[in-house]
């Protein structure tokens, strides 16, 4: 494909960006329900990390292909990627920060884990809210009172699914066992830390109009020594054995799980990009939320737990969609303003007052 035809795809998909953003929304949605739904096998078997490592690699020559076909030549590939990632190597280390937040949230879940595991399990649920928490203050989003009361609903419907965090085992030693402080510490580190991984991969992406493809190359480009530090880490801190070698308990179900995790990474990138960091959470939400409905059926009672769960899950989803003010600004093509009065009222959406945060003055500001 040359750059001309690239190009006219990428102005036709723009202006569809409302469109394309709910439709990404829904293809992120069903490739969590196939990770959810993967993960259950491969969480016991330590194999985590050395699927990131293929996964990350796997990605670094997808978004290699994606922009040689937007550069239209090799020597506009080299010139592009000599120019954002090495020219300008302090955007490529700030990309950094998002996957080194993340590996800090699941071991403070993994020393949580030790001493409170049906706490720490709960913790999953209150991840959205950190997310919302950091988008407030690092990027200065501005959240509509109903996205907040979205936020809250989804928060409190997933408590009703606990499930199980994916931790093959924590490099901290556990320093703080049988202290309950520590471990709820833990809990609340381990929030932050997932919060401030998004709000700053958000920032990142939203920062300027660098490629997608190339901040996909630069993240990977520390995701894959990062897990392949944790992979080593867990053989030789923990001491795990390695019986057949580094493919050891690897099968046809892991390889599957890598072909998701790649597809569900970069969609994560896209859905981030074209909306925000929200919209990702919502969908892992609602993944979430399908997999608890297939594990704990819906019984009669008006009083089920999950029945309770996907209606206070289901009530968040479409509050926070319909009323998205988001990432975009007045004008902004594709965004949701041009298209609100389709949607719900205008004289609705413009009399529902919005919340920011100016983190320079330290003063929260409402506004209607």
């Amino acid at each position: 494909m040359d750059r001309e035809k690239f190009l006219r795809i990428q102005g036709k998909l723009q202006k569809y960006g409302t469109l394309l953003r709910y439709f990404s929304f829904v293809i992120l949605t069903f490739l969590y329900l196939q990770v959810q739904a993967f993960s259950v096998d491969i969480s016991s078997q330590f194999l985590l990390p050395k699927i990131n490592i293929f996964a990350g690699l796997l990605q670094i020559i997808l978004f290699l292909i994606f922009l040689l076909m937007e550069e239209g030549s090799l020597s506009n590939l080299f010139s592009s990627l000599t120019k954002h990632i090495l020219s300008d190597y302090k955007s490529t280390f700030k990309m950094a920060l998002p996957p080194v937040f993340l590996i800090l949230s699941t071991e403070f879940i993994g020393i949580a884990n030790e001493m409170l595991p049906n706490e720490s399990k709960s913790a999953n649920s209150f991840y959205i809210v950190g997310v919302a928490i950091f988008c407030l203050l690092l990027i200065k989003r501005k959240f509509m009172l109903t996205q907040i009361l979205a936020i809250l609903f989804i928060s409190m419907g997933l408590t009703y699914f606990p499930h199980e965090n994916q931790i093959m085992s924590t490099l901290l030693p556990n320093l703080f066992k049988d202290q309950e402080l520590y471990a709820y510490i833990s809990i609340v580190a381990a929030i932050c830390c997932y919060g401030l991984s998004y709000a700053i991969l958000e920032k990142n992406l939203k920062s300027s109009d660098v490629s997608l493809w190339i901040r996909g190359i630069q993240l990977n480009l520390f995701v894959v020594p990062m897990s392949l530090f944790i992979c080593f880490g867990n053989y030789y801190i923990n001491g795990m054995e390695m019986r057949d070698g580094f493919f050891d308990n690897f099968n046809i179900i892991a390889w599957f799980f890598i072909i998701f995790i790649v597809a569900c990474n970069m969609m994560e990138l896209f859905v981030i990009k074209v909306a925000d960091s929200m919209f990702r959470m919502i969908a892992l939400s609602l993944a979430v939320m399908i997999i608890g409905i297939m594990k704990y059926p819906f019984s009669f009672d008006s009083s089920s737990p999950t029945k309770v769960g996907t209606g206070l899950i289901l009530a968040g989803t479409a509050l926070y969609t319909l009323m998205d003010v988001g990432s975009f600004k007045e004008g902004d093509e594709g965004g949701m303003r041009d298209i609100q009065s389709y949607i719900i009222p205008m004289k609705l959406y413009q009399s529902v007052p919005t919340v920011s945060f100016n983190v320079k003055n330290n003063i929260q500001n409402i506004e209607s």
